[in-house]
């Protein structure tokens, strides 16, 4: 049967979370990455490291994340995965400092300077389940990467 699903059994049912998750394991620790520790690493933390970028790359657009994610509301983007963004509030409040307060207010900070455009975020791309779930099979280091990342953002 086609349900429709991206993972599933193979009589295409869906696959318990438990099986999911250790399978996910499997793979993981056969990849043999002494960088990655699958101890801490579950199938949705895909979607984590997703929702995360998603975030940095519209620029903490959170309607298009929730949209992107399913959500009915921004309310879980914000309560669960915002804290992706601290990095970049450092960093406003910096340009905060500097800009503003440094300058002794000669510059208008309503009307900021414009950003060059090689330091314009990139269009938001959009999420193809199936290219993501093969170009992840089929490339062992992006997956190690995206992991990896994904054991940062849970640290």
């Amino acid at each position: 049967m086609d349900y429709g699903l991206v993972i599933c059994q193979a009589n295409g049912r869906p696959i318990m979370t438990e099986h999911l998750n250790k399978r996910f394991k499997d793979i993981l620790t056969a990849m043999n990455d002494p960088e990655i520790d699958v101890s801490d690493i579950v199938f949705h933390s895909i979607r984590h490291t997703s929702a995360g970028v998603k975030l940095r790359l519209s620029n903490g657009d959170l309607k298009a994340v929730q949209g992107d994610g399913g959500w009915s509301t921004p309310d879980m983007v914000t309560k669960r995965y915002a804290h992706i963004l601290d990095e970049d509030r450092r960093s406003i409040a910096s340009q905060m400092e500097e800009r503003f307060y440094h300058n002794a207010g000669n510059i208008d900070p309503i009307e900021p300077k414009p950003v060059p455009e090689e330091n314009k975020a990139p269009a938001t791309p959009t999420l193809d389940a199936n290219a993501l779930a093969s170009l992840l099979t089929s490339n062992p280091e992006l997956l190690a990467q995206v992991l990896k990342s994904v054991q940062l953002a849970n640290s």
